[in-house]
């Protein structure tokens, strides 16, 4: 989500955001966290299981299960805090605890993750049998280790398990000793492994009962699965509404780290105005000194000139990143007392654009981004160009600097250029 974030083309879903946002910023500055947790992402599962015959695997019912614990906390949280999230109770409507589900799984899969012996009869009655043939096989196995043990028959002190059968080991010279089947050796040689004839009748009843239980959880998990699939589309909204709330309670979380506010942002007025603009990929890594900055409604463009080194591209991208921002509604770090227009369209020059795959100098390339500016720029666009006139004969540069200048200050458009 984070990924398809675009400024908006209308105030109305500007200040949407901006409102949900700032709902979510006066909760945590309360000392209140909306409890969201990370949860797994079953789409795709859920997509699988959606022919009949499908079902969904233990662990999916278990994250469906934990997910609708949350979603019902969410909820719950949301009654609690309503006046203060009431911006935000389209969304919150759009979770569904889904209590039947969470019923039909509570009844097949117990607190440790794990398929009940009650969830059939049939499964109880395997288990049972599984534990009674296991109980044999424990009795058995001891009897065969300690007449071995007293013959000296042994390599190791206790019994062990290959291709899941419980085996002797027992010392090559002895192999013989035991009537029954050899599961191979030791990779020294030392241990030979051996199923007594005793126990092989045990083990394979064990193993078919044991496929039995595969075979009567799968068909439990499938009629648990016929159930719950009328309420996949719920899930799907789940996943949706929690994956904007985490987007959301994300944007408040970094509003609050970087001090950020939200700007004004007017329709009509043409004032552009930034109060200690910070740039905040800067202040991650140092103090920044911010930034004032401000066009006035009768004033279209802004020229910074100066040294290399003076910072002029810097306080150029932290205006243009900020108005960015606060289109897409997210909060900016700046003060309250910021406020910008409406802008719909960004056209930025910034950086050394040569291409030798399309034959284009430095030059070529600034002049084929100001061909583009100069037929697409309207008074919603904010225009941003770093070393305007630059890349070819000084004179002639600042000849055409100034032409393009007065052609978009023409157009109605916001403008930022730096220059030397």
């Amino acid at each position: 989500l984070v990924d398809t974030i675009r400024p908006q083309n209308a105030l109305e879903p500007i200040r949407r955001t901006q409102t949900r946002i700032v709902a979510l910023q006066a909760i945590l500055a309360d000392g209140e966290v909306l409890p969201l947790a990370a949860y797994p992402d079953f789409r795709e599962e859920l997509e699988r299981c959606r022919i009949a015959g499908t079902f969904l695997s233990l662990e999916t019912l278990v994250q469906i299960d934990r997910l609708l614990e949350m979603v019902d906390r969410l909820r719950r949280f949301f009654r609690v805090q309503r006046l203060k999230l009431i911006v935000l109770e389209p969304l919150f409507a759009g979770l569904d605890p889904l209590p039947e589900v969470r019923k039909i799984i509570a009844a097949i899969i117990g607190p440790d993750g794990t398929i009940r012996d009650n969830a059939s009869p049939e499964l109880n009655r395997i288990r049972h049998e599984i534990r009674a043939q296991q109980r044999r096989l424990n009795h058995e196995i001891v009897r065969l280790m300690e007449f071995a043990r007293g013959q000296q028959w042994l390599h190791e002190d206790q019994a062990t398990i290959r291709d899941g059968r419980l085996v002797l080991p027992l010392r090559a010279e002895s192999k013989r000793k035991v009537n029954g089947i050899i599961h191979g050796q030791s990779t020294t040689g030392a241990t030979v492994y051996v199923e007594p004839l005793e126990i092989v009748e045990i083990n394979n009843t064990l193993k078919e009962f044991e496929q039995a239980e595969k075979e009567e959880i799968e068909r439990i998990l499938r009629q648990a699965t016929d159930k719950i699939r009328p309420n996949f589309p719920a899930m799907h909204k789940n996943l949706e509404v929690l994956s904007e709330l985490d987007l959301l309670n994300a944007c408040a979380r970094f509003g609050l780290k970087f001090k950020c506010t939200p700007p004004v942002i007017t329709g009509t007025e043409r004032n552009f105005r930034l109060r200690r603009a910070r740039h905040p990929l800067l202040a991650l890594h140092k103090e920044v000194v911010p930034l004032d900055f401000e066009l006035a409604d009768d004033v279209r463009a802004v020229v910074i000139s100066g040294p290399n080194a003076g910072g002029k591209t810097v306080a150029m991208k932290t205006v243009g990143l900020l108005t960015l921002m606060a289109m897409c509604g997210l909060p900016i770090p700046a003060e309250e007392e910021s406020r910008l227009p409406l802008i719909t369209r960004f056209l930025v020059d910034i950086g050394d654009q040569q291409s030798l795959e399309n034959d284009l100098s430095t030059f070529s390339s600034h002049v084929n981004n100001l061909k583009h500016f100069l037929k697409t720029a309207d008074r919603q666009t904010l225009v941003l160009i770093d070393e305007l006139g630059t890349g070819t004969e000084p004179t002639e540069g600042a000849a055409l600097g100034q032409a393009v200048l007065a052609e978009l200050i023409a157009a109605g458009s916001r403008i930022i250029v730096t220059t030397y």
